[in-house]
């Protein structure tokens, strides 16, 4: 998991996750359960999204998906450390205006 997270990082990819995951009994099973938190916290360190598809219509998701790549920014800054030294960079960025609901990947490699 965390190479797979390292690696989209550091190619700047935006993951989105898809499952649909079968429940036994009504329940998910431990292992789905472990699944689901690596698909979502993939999706979430890349500034992507996990979508459950037994809860969302295909169509749905994939307009979901859609719009937010065409209604997404790029933002850029000079960070105030210039050593190049590979270590993990967080990031957080808060709205001013209220209401305002950001989505980011969770920091950067410094390279």
């Amino acid at each position: 998991m965390m190479s797979t997270i390292e690696k989209a990082q550091a190619e700047n990819v935006v993951v989105y996750s898809i499952r649909y995951t079968e429940k036994e009994h009504g329940k998910l099973t431990a292992r789905n359960k472990y699944g689901t938190s690596v698909m979502d916290r993939i999706a979430k360190e890349t500034g992507g999204a996990h979508i459950d598809a037994a809860t969302t219509d295909p169509h749905t998701y994939f307009q979901q998906i859609a719009q937010e790549l065409r209604t997404s920014y790029e933002l850029a800054y000079y960070a105030s450390n210039s050593e190049k030294d590979e270590t993990f960079r967080k990031i957080v960025i808060r709205p001013k205006q209220a209401g305002l609901k950001v989505r980011t990947k969770t920091g950067y490699f410094s390279q």
